[in-house]
């Protein structure tokens, strides 16, 4: 690890809060909000990072304006415009099952629809043999239907703007 991303780290914060389920992410200099992306090609791409480390680097160079962060794929997508903010969160089931908020189903993918809402991309889930899970991406009324057996996992996305 670079020992300026190793000093960074220390002044990373993490606040977790009952009423949320994810963790509130500060950083100096930028405005942080949870649950949002940033539409658009990002000019770089750091993979396997750490949120202070897609930060860093987004200060370092002179054309980011805006980074989008996820977590659990640890991807940083560092932007130089900002079209737009989408709110966005995940929720994710099995057939006939409880959606669990922002949480992605692994299972493969075998089909993308369009969604007003999890109950529709739940529904489309059932109207079909080959479906045993979904994820909706609640912001893009993305449904990404699971032809085999997957996990939970909690994704949350970060946008983090330059002031």
């Amino acid at each position: 690890m670079n020992k300026r991303f190793a000093i960074l780290s220390f002044s990373f914060l993490i606040e977790y809060t009952l009423s949320a389920s994810e963790p509130v992410l500060k950083e100096k200099g930028f405005e942080v909000k949870p649950r949002c992306d940033i539409p658009g090609k990002a000019f770089e791409s750091v993979k396997n990072t750490a949120f202070p480390e897609c930060v860093q680097r987004c200060r370092v160079l002179k054309n980011c304006k805006a980074v989008t962060f996820v977590t659990h794929w640890n991807r940083c997508f560092i932007k130089d415009k900002i079209s737009r903010l989408v709110p966005v969160s995940l929720i994710s089931g099995e057939k006939s099952s409880i959606e669990q908020i922002d949480f992605d189903y692994t299972g493969k993918d075998f089909l993308k629809k369009v969604a007003k809402s999890s109950k529709q991309c739940a529904k489309h889930c059932q109207e079909s043999s080959e479906c045993l899970g979904f994820t909706f991406i609640k912001g893009y009324r993305t449904c990404w239907l699971k032809k085999s057996k997957g996990k939970f996992i909690k994704k949350h996305f970060y946008c983090a703007i330059k002031k």
